[in-house]
């Protein structure tokens, strides 16, 4: 009988054992899985991955996707203007997505506090039809709470230069094309001029 009773209270301390232990595990991977969201939420609104996930949206033509990482006042900001307000900031991504616009990142996005820099190579369908290559730029963006604020970008002076060039060629006259308007209206009143001359002289012949 006793022996069958110690055999009984060895049986529940080896559950109380195993229970313990079991709750020990539940607690570690409870924990364990709270750090990780804790990291994986931090890593997700930090500049470089918002970064990241601007390029990312960039480059498969989703301007939507962009514009969803940018404050309501956020801004942009080329060489030209400044892109202000969830409107302009719209308008500038679906023009650039529309023309294939692809970002090869060189290197990595470069983060310190809440601003992010970083270089690329920026290609766009319009940009190889005017036999340019993919043009160097260098950007820098402000992210605050996991939204863009501001982002602004450069091109390197050499690839402006080359840029403006074919922009000037592309705006010349070419070969072939029609008389631009104000040529044409200058040639109609010459002609309109030498008729009136040829009827006055007509006139005093008379």
């Amino acid at each position: 009988m006793r022996g069958h009773q110690r055999s009984l209270a060895q049986e529940d301390n080896m559950r109380g054992h195993q229970m313990r232990g079991l709750q020990a595990a539940l607690t570690a991977a409870a924990l364990l899985l709270l750090v990780s969201s804790a990291h994986v939420s931090a890593q997700a609104t930090d500049p470089a991955s918002v970064i990241n996930a601007f390029n990312a949206a960039m480059n498969a033509e989703s301007a939507a996707g962009a514009l969803a990482l940018f404050t309501d006042d956020g801004s942009i900001k080329t060489p030209q203007r400044l892109h202000a307000g969830k409107a302009e900031v719209s308008r500038w991504l679906e023009e650039h997505t529309a023309k294939n616009a692809r970002i090869a990142v060189v290197g990595s996005v470069q983060a310190a506090g809440d601003k992010a820099t970083w270089a690329a190579n920026v290609s766009r369908t319009d940009w190889q039809q005017m036999g340019l290559p993919a043009l160097e730029h260098r950007y820098e963006a402000v992210v605050q709470a996991g939204k863009i604020t501001s982002l602004a970008f450069s091109r390197s002076p050499a690839h402006e230069a080359m840029l403006r060039a074919a922009q000037a060629r592309l705006a010349l006259p070419r070969t072939g094309e029609p008389v631009a308007p104000l040529s044409s209206a200058l040639v109609v009143g010459a002609a309109l001029v030498a008729v009136g001359m040829l009827i006055r002289r007509a006139g005093r012949a008379a």
